[in-house]
């Protein structure tokens, strides 16, 4: 038995549940994505994007990235591989690539299991894990194809293909509409150029001095579910604080351009410019074609 999971917070080799786990750590909602690479091309691509999160090496995270890619492909060893992932943009991504991968490969006599969880999986405890293990239901037709689907509409260099996505229907996978509308939500807003993730930082900055720690914490219950990690979440800090004209200073607190972008009667694009990559999707300079409309609750042109 194999089984796909987010992260080594997931403790399956605490319960009793026998198999080897692969664990997808990846934050596909951040850098490029290509639905036209094998999944060992888009991991080198990846591995250098990551490198800039992470306290690891590129050449660590190169190994654990073809670790993990050696483990997928020897999915044949074993009758059946066991999906698990939660409701969240974070593993919302990494399903739908995960089972696009599978739908493209004679699965012999493979079963792909599918456990969906509401909850995080991280906080369970083995005998929470042990339950849900036994909800386990093989993966229909209908989620490979939509998955396969959304993942290229995910990896389009168009982000009009994820809205017609979720205009057709998403019910096969019930967690993925409302993942896939927060990943639109971080495009740059219509009214100051901030995705939400930036929107919700000055929120909290507007409340006074912080830490990096400290904003994190806060941050969470503000924006759930939860996909957001802490390395990640440093690093907007950092492009907050070390852009052209910074919005944040160095004690989190709002400058006073920060304060002009948080009431609207200024544009962080236009005037600090973006290069960030989401999905297929590279923003860059100070003018992007695609942005958020939160009042209208959806992506207009830029």
């Amino acid at each position: 038995m194999l089984h796909i999971t987010n992260g080594n917070s997931v403790e399956l080799n605490r319960t009793h549940i026998p198999g080897d786990v692969i664990f997808w750590a990846d934050v596909l909602h951040e850098g490029p994505l290509d639905a036209g690479m094998t999944l060992e091309q888009l991991s080198e691509t990846r591995a250098a994007y990551l490198a800039k999160f992470s306290d690891q090496s590129l050449e660590r995270i190169r190994e654990e990235l073809g670790r993990r890619d050696r483990a997928i492909a020897d999915f044949g060893w074993h009758s059946e591989v066991v999906l698990w992932f939660e409701h969240d943009l974070f593993d919302q991504l990494q399903l739908i690539q995960v089972l696009d991968w599978f739908s493209r490969r004679d699965r012999g006599r493979s079963t792909v299991f599918l456990i969906q969880a509401n909850h995080y999986l991280g906080n369970m405890g083995e005998d929470e894990l042990e339950h849900i293990f036994a909800s386990r239901v093989p993966v229909t037709a209908a989620q490979f194809d939509l998955a396969a689907r959304a993942w290229a509409a995910v990896c389009s260099s168009d982000p009009s293909a994820i809205v017609g996505l979720n205009e057709a229907g998403t019910a096969e996978l019930p967690y993925l509409g409302p993942a896939l509308i927060r990943l639109l939500r971080q495009y740059p807003s219509a009214a100051n150029g901030l995705s939400r993730t930036e929107s919700v930082i000055l929120e909290l900055a507007a409340r006074g001095p912080s830490t990096p720690q400290t904003m994190f914490a806060d941050y969470g219950p503000l924006d759930e579910p939860r996909f957001l990690g802490d390395s990640v979440f440093f690093w907007y800090l950092e492009q907050l604080r070390s852009c052209r004209e910074p919005l944040l200073s160095p004690d989190l607190t709002l400058t006073d351009v920060g304060r002009q972008v948080a009431a609207g009667s200024s544009d962080h694009v236009e005037r600090n410019g973006i290069d960030r990559w989401i999905g297929g999707v590279h923003l860059k300079g100070n003018r992007v074609a695609w942005r958020w409309d939160a009042a209208a609750q959806k992506l207009v042109r830029g």
